[in-house]
Order: structure tokens, then C-alpha cells, then sequence
């Protein structure tokens, strides 16, 4: 959003249950939003060509530090959309299941597949495709994420989340966690 009367647009955290505002946080101008595309973009032309069993290694890296940090991200699903604790340590189980899924069998998922012809030879060939933009709801707030970002990074595309405005926490927890494993 563009700054009016020279103040930043903002949006906040708001706890459900207390009515508590949790956090503040400014929106991007259109500056900063081309400057997020164009690392993502810098970061793709590297990544494109990081070969499979890294991709994996990040992965795996990932769904451990979900692991780990479950009971932090499970309080935080609670205080940013109200989700009984119980059921975020579920979601966030789930996402660091689906990380290890991506990371044992990405590599084969994604293997070039031949077909039959009459003459000649034909496959398929699964290529990366670059920068790919997801706008996420709130009521799955790392599920959301992780089910469309393990498969993009394994693929070895780059990802930018436009995540709910009610769950900004729980996005940036995630891109903490996946830089924090060397992803960047």
C-alpha cells in the first residue's frame, strides 16, 4: 500500500480471546514489495540449480525445527486466530510431516518420466518455474503455508507469502524457520 500523508498503513494482531492487540506491523510500499520480488528472483537463479539432495537436506531441516518449536508456534496459532493449543500442535505436526514427506520423495516425484512413443523417445521433464506468489487464508495458518511452499522448494522454485492480515506472526514464524535452515 502507498504511504498517505506521508504515515505508513499499518495492520495489527488482534487475540481473539482477550481483544488484545498483540502487534503492529507496517504494509509494504510498492518499493519494497518489487524489491522482495526481485531477491526472491536472485535467489531462484541460484536455487533452480541447487540439486535435489539439498533441497531435501533444507527440508528436513525445516520439519525438525517445526518439531522442536512446536509448543512456541502452537501458542502462537492460539494468540494470533484462537485455535485451541491441541489442534495447533496438531497443524504444525502435519506441516513438519509434510516436509519430511517432500524431502524423502520430492526427488522422485519430480524424476523425468518416459513415455511411449512409436518412434523415437519422449519424456517428461519437470522444470522449475521461478517465483510463485501465494495469498494464504488465516484458519490454517502454517499448514496454509507449508503445504504449498515443501513442494515449490523442492522443486526449486522461490516463494513469497501474501499470508492473512489476522495471522502475520505465524507467516513470519515460518520464514524464520525456513531461513533459519539456510534457505534465504
Amino acid at each position: 500500500m502507498e504511504e498517505k500523508n506521508n504515515q505508513k498503513s499499518t495492520f495489527r494482531t488482534l487475540n481473539p480471546a482477550t481483544e488484545k492487540v498483540e502487534k503492529t506491523f507496517n504494509t509494504l510500499n510498492k518499493d519494497q514489495v518489487n524489491e522482495v520480488v526481485e531477491k526472491a528472483h536472485e535467489a531462484f537463479t541460484k536455487w533452480k540449480n541447487t540439486p535435489f539432495s539439498e533441497r531435501a537436506q533444507l527440508l528436513s531441516r525445516v520439519a525438525g525445527l517445526l518439531d522442536e518449536r512446536k509448543a512456541e508456534l502452537a501458542r502462537l496459532c492460539s494468540i494470533e486466530m484462537g485455535k485451541i493449543y491441541s489442534e495447533g500442535i496438531e497443524e504444525v505436526e502435519l506441516c513438519a510431516g509434510i516436509c519430511t514427506y517432500y524431502a524423502e520423495n520430492g526427488e522422485k516425484i519430480l524424476a523425468d518420466e518416459a513415455l511411449e512413443t512409436k518412434t523415437g523417445q519422449a519424456f517428461v521433464c519437470f522444470e522449475p518455474l521461478g517465483v510463485i506468489f501465494s495469498i494464504q487464508p488465516w484458519n490454517f495458518p502454517f499448514y496454509q503455508i507449508i503445504r504449498a511452499a515443501a513442494p515449490h522448494i523442492m522443486a526449486g522454485n522461490t516463494f513469497i507469502l501474501k499470508h492473512s492480515h489476522n495471522v502475520p506472526q505465524c507467516a513470519l514464524a515460518v520464514e524464520k524457520n525456513i531461513q533459519g535452515c539456510g534457505c534465504t
